[in-house]
């Protein structure tokens, strides 16, 4: 099964959010056919998954909605991490070189997942990953460069080797402010 694809065969909707809440894996459920060449989250920051049974959807998001409600959005929530200024300049200032980085990695399948990230970059002109850190206590890593107006910053689940969502750009005035330092 594509990991695009929701397994609907396991459990309903209620129990499998629930379980992913527990796992920090939630995702958000959309129903029909999702294409997109890079991964990419839902407006509250969680990866977006299909599926096309709509009780199933219906349940998981109901119930995902309840938790976000009651806990609010967790800390290992992908778009809190990525859209986190700390952690990208983090990736950017402290990073380690992206080749040098991937040199490291020991699990096949996450070098796997890391070369297809920047495969993704060679599509745009002139683009490639600069550098690579790992945050949230290793859970994920962010990967970061500059694309031609902007900055591109791509998240991959290292605990899980998946590639999270991409394509977090950032105009030319973050780099600027980056680039100057601080205020004085």
């Amino acid at each position: 099964m594509n990991k695009n694809e929701a397994d609907v065969d396991r459990l309903d909707g209620c129990e499998e959010a629930k379980s992913n809440w527990q796992r920090q894996m939630s995702i958000r459920m959309f129903l029909g056919d999702v294409y997109d060449e890079c991964p990419s989250l839902s407006e509250d920051g969680f990866p977006i998954r299909i599926s096309f049974d709509e009780k199933y959807v219906r349940e998981y998001n109901e119930f995902l909605d309840r938790l976000l409600d009651e806990h609010g959005i967790p800390e290992w929530n992908p778009g809190r991490v990525i859209g986190d200024e700390s952690n990208r300049t983090q990736c950017m200032d402290n990073g380690q070189d992206f080749e040098s980085f991937c040199e490291q990695v020991q699990a096949e399948d996450l070098a796997r997942v890391l070369r297809a990230v920047e495969q993704s970059w060679k599509k745009l002109e002139g683009a490639r990953p600069l550098r690579a850190s790992y945050c949230l206590n290793g859970r994920y890593i962010i990967v970061g460069g500059d694309i031609n107006r902007g900055t591109r910053f791509d998240l991959v689940d290292a605990r899980e080797g998946e590639w999270t969502c991409a394509d977090l750009e950032l105009d030319e005035n973050w780099i600027a402010e980056r680039r100057r330092g601080p205020a004085e």
